[in-house]
């Protein structure tokens, strides 16, 4: 199945079924280390039915053979610039 026929999810981390988490520590067995270099920021987002202003966050992507879960991972705010940083390169791991 083409992933774009996949069904999408938004879900935070501590939201997890246990077969989604299984496969996300399948993919990223040891932890932040691991997800950091896939962890993309995504919005702000204005929600086109509310009008709802929805604010940013980081997630990482898992994909099962029908289904493709966006994993909100929680950032503390005074820690995205670093890891924004880190990620294109300008800091030390």
């Amino acid at each position: 199945m083409k992933t774009d026929d996949k069904k999408k999810h938004v879900v935070s981390y501590e939201n997890l079924s246990a077969e989604i988490l299984a496969i996300f520590n399948e993919k990223y067995p040891r932890g932040f280390g691991d997800y950091l270099p896939d962890l993309q920021k995504y919005g702000p987002y204005t929600n086109p039915v509310s009008g709802k202003e929805i604010p940013a966050f980081y997630a990482v992507t898992i994909e099962t053979d029908t289904d493709v879960y966006l994993v909100k991972i929680k950032v503390k705010i005074d820690d995205a610039e670093d890891i924004e940083r880190w990620l294109e390169g300008e800091e030390e791991a």
